[in-house]
């Protein structure tokens, strides 16, 4: 039964929200560093709710995931042309799913999700941008029990992940709005372990898909973004950012 829970845990884990790629030009003003500056800061908060990212399991039906992850991030801006940024925060987690009539549940809280990205614009033709991102990171210290049947299971597992994803994207600015749509790929992989048994890993079973998403700003200290990703992961984010 514990080797079953921990099918459960690794069927539905997410990557990291992925913003518009064309950020490093969107604000062109901050509040108190003028816009002539090489490298403008900027700071932003991220909530991202993910329902479903599957991996390969054969033993396993029926399964459900909800969770959610409170994000910071920081953000170099080079000549409008370059963002570097690093994004640090946690996650709550619920996994439901089905092994031969037995449910399996696991709740989870805390840890710790680290990650760091690059966007930049290669192509502006007067309010269309073509920008690439990369991304790579991980989370780590992710704990809880789980439940078979409603019924506890030993000690808590300890998972740990790893994963790098790169993609390319067109946004159109229209007035305050800026929306976009462009392709990810993903790589990422999972070790899951607990004292007595032994460790497991995993891979995902998706890994390109398409994403899509609108930012709100008048070009100027402060924007806004939702965003929905595909395939890869059902998963939605919604972000606040502010230039220095």
């Amino acid at each position: 039964m514990k080797t079953l829970y921990f099918l459960c845990f690794s069927l539905s884990l997410c990557a990291a929200p992925i913003g518009n790629p064309a950020s490093p030009t969107l604000l062109q003003q901050g509040v108190f560093i003028a816009d002539t500056t090489w490298c403008q800061p900027r700071v932003s908060f991220l909530e991202d709710f993910t329902q479903t990212q599957q991996l390969s399991c054969s033993s396993a039906h029926n399964s459900f995931a909800q969770f959610a992850l409170e994000l910071g991030s920081l953000t170099w801006s080079i000549r409008e042309k370059f963002d570097l940024s690093i994004t640090l925060g946690g996650a709550q987690n619920y996994f439901r799913l089905y092994q031969e009539n037995h449910l399996l549940e696991f709740y989870s809280g805390g840890g710790l999700v680290w990650y760091g990205e690059g966007k930049l614009i290669l192509l502006e033709v007067k309010d269309t941008i073509l920008s690439i991102f990369g991304e790579a990171g991980g989370w780590d210290w992710m704990d809880g029990p789980a439940y078979v049947d409603e019924n506890p299971q030993g000690p808590d597992s300890h998972l740990k992940m790893r994963f790098w994803m790169a993609g390319a994207a067109l946004t159109q600015q229209i007035g305050l709005f800026s929306p976009y749509l462009g392709i990810a790929v993903l790589r990422s992989r999972w070790k899951l372990e607990e004292v007595s048994l032994e460790t497991f890993h995993f891979s995902q079973k998706y890994t390109a898909g398409p994403f899509m998403g609108c930012t709100l700003s008048s070009g100027s200290q402060v924007a806004l973004n939702i965003e929905w990703r595909a395939q890869i992961e059902n998963a939605w984010t919604v972000s606040g950012e502010v230039r220095f």
